[in-house]
């Protein structure tokens, strides 16, 4: 091994260690608002931790970005939410990312952060809510869709602003 794989190995966990304790932080600080009185919906987060799984995905990797996610989703449910809210998470996470994964090839250059964001948070509250289905055998819950439809589009409309006034080089010269 040379010094320089060294060096950008010594790097790449750096920089993931530290967007992960962001994304940790944005998890702690959407624990600390009121949601549930503002919107109604049970579980539902603003997502504020998905602008830091992009950028890992634009800056470093996708597969860095999924172990961010990941990592992210079990110690936010073990510090801030509980074990039984994993599940829920977990579906969620792994759906958004998908469409992080496919969606940033697919409509590269046509629906920029916001429509890419949107897409992640509806397809994460989606991925929660057939969990959700799935946990309590209960179809009905397929009620809150329409209503999560709307919240997903909000909060992915912010986050998808947030990114984009994000300077390029943060991205390191990948811009979607």
């Amino acid at each position: 091994m040379t010094q320089t794989s060294s060096s950008h190995r010594i790097r790449t966990v750096a920089e993931c260690s530290s967007m992960l304790l962001l994304a940790l932080a944005l998890s702690y600080v959407e624990s600390l608002i009121p949601i549930a009185s503002l919107i109604p919906l049970p579980g539902f987060k603003p997502g504020f931790a998905n602008i830091v799984i992009v950028i890992a995905f634009f800056r470093l990797s996708p597969y860095a970005a999924a172990l961010i996610s990941v990592v992210r989703v079990v110690i936010s449910a073990l510090l801030f939410s509980g074990i039984t809210t994993l599940m829920f998470s977990l579906s969620g996470a792994i759906l958004s990312f998908a469409v992080l994964a496919v969606g940033s090839k697919l409509f590269e250059g046509k629906i920029g952060f916001i429509g890419l964001s949107v897409l992640m948070a509806a397809f994460h509250n989606i991925g929660q809510l057939l969990c959700a289905v799935a946990v309590m055998g209960n179809s009905s819950l397929l009620y809150y869709f329409p209503a999560l439809c709307l919240a997903a589009l909000v909060c992915g409309c912010i986050t998808g602003v947030v990114l984009t006034v994000i300077p390029n080089k943060v991205y390191s010269g990948k811009v979607f």
